[in-house]
């Protein structure tokens, strides 16, 4: 009897709820809505789908609201005639300045559509609505891929439910493991893609579900280089991330000054450490999960010894004693003494990670990759500096080598493999 009411069970149509995108009330249906289905609320009765350009889009009913940021809602959204694909339609907040949303709609997706066809993990531009005015029924909206999972915020937080005071929320490796998807996002973003992020948080980056990968995402405040640009134009960004030149100079000119900051602030050298620190944060977050460190970011206001920033520098170092000289020198308080590219750290970060495990997997297996790690570092010198570490670089020149060996054996038995087909 039972396997009987399943198989009833199977057969019947199964209901799905959607959020009218004007008032977000839920509507429970049995069927895909069509172009022209109303909202059953009775104070709304509006279209029930969003219509952008020429393609409506339905929204379902909690899921994926927030995970690309503060700046907009997003949501988890089919389009009609497309049951099989999900997207992420986000719907920019009504209440915020309409020259500033526009600014930060406009800066999103040139990035994103400049970041496209780069094979980034980022989030892939699909469309847009940009209306001349603002209202409910038709608001600043742009669609995208959709990904799959949570962001690192909430999986830290779920972390912390779930383990006792002191210990540590995430496995060393699984860290490095982290640490080297961002890097090898962040490298790309910068080199091929010319963009800077500019607003690297964990809420701002997505853990899929099905990969375990991470992906950057909410680009509201990004910036793409251009030939004559400064990168630190004034942008919104989150103050507990955020390197002590950004935030200083906001709150009071004369602080900046009198640090030295404003020496370096339209520097080029040092227009990527922005997002280094904020990376550098990110992962600190995960060894720690304490918040400490938000009041320590904020309080950063001078090189000078500071009793707060020093203990938390200590508990990650303590926990992470093969990661805590790198992220304690991407975390400088001065640009000119922090790590300034990413491929510099990524390089570092796989090295140690492959001396300490000795597992092929840190090594780098796409070719592609390490004619780049090459030519990024060909100099007139017999041997390339990949870093101003000594030590450090005897290491990577190593993990290199030992790259090109692997791959070398792989494309031997690969062609072996074809011989004996």
């Amino acid at each position: 009897m039972a396997k009987m009411r399943t198989q009833i069970n199977s057969l019947m149509p199964r209901s799905i709820d959607y959020l009218c995108a004007v008032c977000k009330s839920l509507n429970t249906l049995n069927k895909p809505p069509g172009q022209q289905t109303l909202c059953q609320h009775s104070d709304c009765e509006r279209l029930l789908g969003l219509e952008v350009k020429n393609d409506f889009y339905f929204l379902l009913q909690g899921a994926g609201d927030g995970n690309y940021g503060n700046s907009g809602h997003v949501y988890k959204a089919q389009k009609l005639g497309d049951t099989e694909n999900f997207y992420a339609v986000k719907i920019f907040h009504q209440n915020l300045n309409q020259n500033s949303l526009e600014k930060s709609l406009n800066r999103e997706i040139k990035c994103l559509k400049n970041l496209n066809d780069k094979g980034v993990r980022v989030p892939k531009y699909i469309d847009h609505l940009c209306p001349s005015q603002i209202t409910e029924a038709t608001p600043y909206v742009v669609v995208l891929e959709y990904v799959d999972g949570k962001n690192l915020e909430k999986c830290i937080q779920e972390r912390q439910r779930n383990v006792t005071n002191g210990n540590i929320l995430f496995k060393e490796k699984e860290i490095f493991d982290f640490f080297i998807d961002l890097l090898e996002t962040l490298y790309l973003i910068h080199q091929k893609g010319e963009t800077i992020h500019r607003d690297i948080k964990p809420a701002n980056i997505v853990k899929q579900k099905e990969t375990n990968k991470l992906y950057l995402v909410d680009f509201g405040s990004a910036k793409v280089l251009e030939l004559v640009d400064n990168y630190q134009t004034e942008v919104a960004f989150t103050r507990a991330y955020a390197t002590p030149e950004l935030f200083l100079r906001r709150k009071n000119e004369s602080m900046i000054t009198s640090t030295g900051l404003n020496t370096f602030i339209n520097d080029d050298k040092y227009k990527y450490t922005h997002d280094l620190y904020s990376v550098a944060l990110t992962i600190c977050d995960l060894i720690t999960a304490g918040e400490i460190k938000k009041n320590c970011n904020y309080d950063r206001e001078s090189p000078f010894y500071n009793e707060f920033w020093e203990a938390w520098m200590s508990e990650v170092c303590t926990k992470a004693p093969k990661l805590g000289i790198i992220l304690k020198r991407m975390l400088s308080f001065y640009p000119p003494h922090r790590y300034h590219s990413a491929l510099e750290v990524l390089l570092i970060v796989r090295a140690i990670a492959w001396k300490a495990w000795g597992e092929d997997k840190w090594l780098i297996g796409d070719q592609q990759w390490l004619r780049d790690v090459k030519r990024k570092f060909q100099t007139a010198q017999k041997e390339p500096q990949y870093t101003d570490d000594f030590l450090a670089n005897i290491l990577i020149k190593d993990f290199l080598e030992k790259s090109e060996e692997c791959r070398r054996k792989e494309n031997v038995k690969i062609l072996l493999d074809k011989y004996r087909d």
